[in-house]
């Protein structure tokens, strides 16, 4: 089973890799250039589906970071009373 510290490290690489497929994602969406054709609105449709999956993917590592912070902040705390 992974510590949490595991668990924190693997966190905050995904959300590295999120945050980077994130701003590739904006960046190919600004470069896509609108001529209203139907295979370019498709693609257009694709990269913001990409988007927001990538939204909510970066939302719930920075909660699950901020609860495996919290968890690791409180057996310090607790292994700092019993000492």
């Amino acid at each position: 089973m992974a510590t949490p510290f595991d668990e924190l490290r693997t966190a905050r690489s995904q959300l590295r890799q999120s945050k980077r497929a994130l701003r590739d994602t904006r960046e190919k969406l600004k470069d896509v250039i609108d001529d209203d054709t139907e295979d370019t609105n498709e693609v257009i449709r694709l990269l913001e589906d990409q988007e927001i999956k990538y939204s909510k993917r970066i939302e719930e590592l920075e909660s699950r970071i901020a609860e495996l912070e919290l968890s690791i902040d409180n057996e310090r705390s607790q292994s700092a009373r019993q000492e």
